[in-house]
């Protein structure tokens, strides 16, 4: 029960940030829907990609993508929901480990100076 706990509190922490992107959950599980309806609710600097290979065939029949359907239609541009499967949709996230401008400055000025 503990080790649940402590899920849920890092899971809530995670709704924070200013990006979520939720790959292959149906909406299910209302104790992890929730959390996260709420957090689109109120965190107004939070995007959100849901990406299923079933959202058409979800859509519908399940209460929580059927809120996140509904705000879409009404123009909430920081929502997504995307009927792909994970290997459709890896080759499209962009390299997080990619170097950061500054990386490539220091590295250009570095080569620079080696010539």
């Amino acid at each position: 029960m503990r080790e649940v706990k402590q899920i849920m509190a890092k899971m809530t922490r995670c709704l924070e940030a200013p990006g979520l992107l939720i790959v292959g959950f149906g909406f299910n599980d209302n104790h992890i829907a929730e959390p996260i309806l709420a957090a689109i609710e109120t965190n107004l600097a939070m995007k959100v990609a849901v990406v299923s290979p079933s959202l058409e065939d979800q859509g519908n029949a399940n209460q929580h993508l059927s809120k996140i359907s509904g705000l879409i239609d009404q123009g909430d541009a920081r929502l997504s929901l995307v009927a792909a499967t994970f290997e459709d949709i890896v080759p499209k996230i962009p390299d997080v480990s990619a170097m950061t401008d500054l990386e490539r400055h220091i590295e250009r000025v570095r080569a620079s100076r080696e010539r």
